[in-house]
């Protein structure tokens, strides 16, 4: 995914490289995005994709973009965005103008919610990034700020060793000389918009 210019007064429209085309950079014609003043793109663990611009935050699903775009601009009390990341549970960070860093949880079935991890009023965070260990870190104001890992945090008992292609099942796998080997699977969820795919492939 990636955000391109378009036009004049700095609007930026969504593009896609699609697995159906994955040379091809094209413009997102499926989920109803219009351009506009978007600063922030970025996709969860959960493999929802989050837009955002100074005053607006929206979430939609790849996987049935016909369905749109859920609006979560309500969740941030009227604040300015200054930064995004993902958290260490996988969903997203939004950084305020104010300083206060949140956790967005649009859930699914259950009500949307926030949780504040930084307060750092008002220094105005320009950076968040989760690393290997859950920790958050936030550049603000010239200084580096730091949240360790919840206690029930993932990354204190797993370790990420590499990201699939893309979800499947019906695979088989096995280890030999130190290395994890997997081969086939299905998903339903290949490419933009999603369609049925068989792995013909062994991933090392």
């Amino acid at each position: 995914w990636g955000l391109w210019p378009a036009g004049s007064a700095g609007n930026k429209k969504l593009m896609v490289r699609r697995a159906q085309s994955p040379h091809e950079w094209v413009t997102d014609t499926w989920s109803g995005i219009e351009p506009g003043p978007w600063r922030f793109l970025q996709a969860d663990e959960y493999g929802y994709l989050w837009i955002a611009s100074s005053k607006q935050l929206r979430r939609m699903d790849p996987r049935f973009p016909a369905r749109g775009w859920t609006d979560a601009t309500r969740l941030l009390e009227h604040g300015e965005i200054t930064a995004m990341g993902i958290a260490p549970s996988g969903s997203t960070l939004v950084a305020l103008k104010s300083g206060t860093v949140a956790e967005i949880d649009l859930g699914d079935g259950s009500p949307a919610s926030t949780t504040v991890i930084f307060a750092l009023s008002p220094a105005a965070v320009t950076r968040l990034v989760t690393d290997s260990d859950g920790r958050v870190w936030a550049a603000a104001g010239g200084k580096t700020y730091r949240r360790d890992a919840p206690d029930d945090a993932w990354q204190h008992r797993w370790e990420l060793a590499a990201r699939l292609p893309g979800g499947n099942h019906d695979l088989s796998g096995d280890v030999w000389n130190g290395k994890f080997y997997m081969a086939g699977g299905q998903t339903a969820n290949w490419g933009y918009p999603a369609t049925h795919h068989v792995f013909d492939q062994v991933f090392e």
